[in-house]
Formats: structure tokens, sequence, C-alpha cells
């Protein structure tokens, strides 16, 4: 359920914010080719527990998996939380914790002057607002090969099921 307007002032956010467990989401993607088959990971993380996941699919881009992979992580968090995302793309982190407060109010497509343009992915980031809108987001860009352990091992959950995933055909490969 979304936060009434009268929590979301700073002295009710700051108490809230104070009493709510601290996660951390990893996620990681990947995609052979533009469409091909491609894999997604998350790790979430709280205290000494960590739950990690993995899926894939075939005929998509590596943005589709990322957004995947974070929407699969809100879908896995079953409170409102203080949550603090890792991930290798920059647009995924400024799409959350900036982006989507505006897509939202253009009905997640782009405005231009004179017309609305699809947002890549729309109907992803459409169904993750309301999952992400509950919690307290902040989001940190990490670089593959940077020695982070949990985006190491995301990436590679993600390739694997991307493998998996290869052998099936695709719209694109017929």
């Amino acid at each position: 359920a979304a936060i009434p307007s009268g929590l979301r002032d700073p002295l009710w956010s700051f108490i809230r914010k104070e009493s709510m467990k601290r996660i951390t989401l990893t996620v990681g993607a990947t995609s052979v080719g533009c469409p091909g088959h491609g894999g997604w990971a998350y790790i979430l993380r709280y205290g000494q527990h960590s739950l990690d996941r993995s899926g894939g699919s075939s005929d998509v881009t590596k943005g589709r998996m990322e957004l995947q992979a974070l929407l699969e992580g809100f879908k896995a968090i079953k409170e409102p939380c203080d949550v603090v995302l890792f991930s290798e793309s920059q647009h995924l982190v400024d799409g959350l914790t900036g982006w989507r407060k505006e897509w939202r109010l253009t009905l997640f497509t782009r405005l231009r002057v004179q017309s609305h343009l699809p947002l890549a992915d729309g109907d992803l980031w459409e169904e993750l607002d309301p999952l992400a809108e509950k919690h307290f987001l902040a989001g940190k860009c990490v670089r593959r090969l940077s020695g982070d352990q949990d985006m190491e091992r995301c990436l590679a959950l993600a390739e694997a099921q991307a493998v998996l995933h290869g052998a099936v055909p695709t719209w694109s490969s017929l």
C-alpha cells in the first residue's frame, strides 16, 4: 500500500525509516545479442541472511533483464524496508531513485513537445512502481570486475541462465 500523505513529512519519514530493516539488493543481468537470450539474478541481504534467485528468457535485451531482476527482487521483499540497490546500470539506479516519479506522471511514456513516445520497457517500470513506492530507496552503480562479490555472483547466475535459455529458438533467430 502507498504511504499516506500525512506520513510523508520529514519527521515521520525519519522515524519510519529508523524503524525499518536495511536491506541491500544487488541485481545483475546479461543478454547474448540484442535482442537475444538473456538472464537475470538478484541477491537480497539483511544482516547475516541472504537470498538469491535467477531466471532468464529468450528474445530480450539486457535492459529488460536488469529490470526483471529488480522487479523480482522487490517482489521478494515482504514489508516496507530501507533498500539500497547495487547495479552495474546507472540507468536502472537513476530510473528507480528519480526518473520513475516523472514517468509515473506521463503514464510511463517519454513526453516530447508534440507526442508521447513509448518508454523502453515501460510495462516493467509500471509494474515495479507500486512495489518500489513502499520502500525508502537509495542506489549505487557498481562496475563489473570491481571486486564486489555479490555483483560477481549475480552476473555469474545471470550468465548461466542466458546459456540455459540460449537453446530455445527466438523470434529474432527465425
